[in-house]
């Protein structure tokens, strides 16, 4: 798919590249090869594990800043049971001023060679649900 003709939006913490995605041997990185994030590269789960320089990396963005807070900050966000709890009563407290003080938003026009995912379009949708270890 193409990429939106209109910037993109990222947030990151301050001082760091915004647009450099985390180095392989980044402290986040978890013993699935993965940052633990929904659409990471799982090759280092293969038998035998996909080599690194053919694993990709995903930089997260949003065609506007309330969707780029909304991604950075789901895992701040109570569980959805928990929500569906709560749905009629505001909840407090979920980001505090360290948190957002501590982040930074970038715009950015993208390359139209880029490949890019269009997660709200019902095409990818079907296509993640017929593949086994995304559709989880």
């Amino acid at each position: 798919m193409h990429p939106p003709k209109e910037p993109v939006v990222r947030i990151g913490k301050r001082h760091t590249d915004l647009w450099q995605p985390k180095g392989w041997n980044h402290y986040r990185r978890l013993p699935d090869g993965t940052f633990g994030y929904r659409f990471d590269d799982p090759g280092r789960m293969h038998k035998p594990p996909i080599p690194e320089d053919l694993m990709l990396r995903m930089i997260y963005c949003a065609s506007d800043l309330v969707g780029a807070v909304c991604e950075v900050a789901a895992g701040r966000r109570p569980p959805t049971r928990e929500l569906a709890r709560k749905s009629r009563q505001p909840l407090k407290g979920v980001m505090d001023e360290d948190w957002c003080s501590g982040r930074a938003a970038g715009y950015t026009l993208l390359d139209a060679d880029l490949l890019f995912v269009n997660l709200a379009s019902h095409q990818t949708a079907n296509a993640l649900s017929e593949v086994p270890n995304i559709a989880r």
